[in-house]
């Protein structure tokens, strides 16, 4: 079986580490195609100061199950259809964890069902973890 995940992976902050530590972990038993943001949006738009985390150590497992492309832009609608086009799993499992990229996601899922691919949402920091200032 082949799953191809959408994400983000370091150095972009986010959801990377989890996404980082399930691709190495679930590339040892399945075919794993991860699609990561090469750019999520210029870094002045950025409300949490920098968008990329300099200090990240994650590293990636050499696995012949594992093929990550860093090819998403959030404002670069081509990259989105590129992605829905060539994604090539029997499941198309997404991370979301911002409504900011839903219509990256909602034109990536829509090619995906036309291409009759079962398709898996997981849906992170659905409370906000951090505190409001007022």
């Amino acid at each position: 079986m082949k799953v191809t995940m959408i994400g983000t992976l370091p150095p972009i902050k986010g959801i990377s580490a989890y996404c980082s530590e399930l691709i190495n972990s679930l590339s040892d038993e399945l075919h794993i195609e991860f699609f990561s943001f090469k750019k999520l949006y210029p870094e002045f738009l950025y409300p949490g100061g920098e968008i990329e985390d300099k200090t990240s150590t994650v590293r990636f497992k050499t696995n012949k199950n594992l093929r990550i492309r860093k090819t998403l832009t959030h404002y670069i609608p081509l990259s989105w259809l590129w992605v829905g086009i060539t994604a090539n799993g029997d499941i198309i499992h997404v991370h979301w964890w911002t409504t900011f990229l839903t219509p990256v996601y909602l034109i990536i899922l829509l090619i995906s069902k036309l291409r009759k691919r079962k398709v898996v949402i997981t849906a992170h920091n659905i409370l906000p973890h951090e505190t409001c200032k007022t």
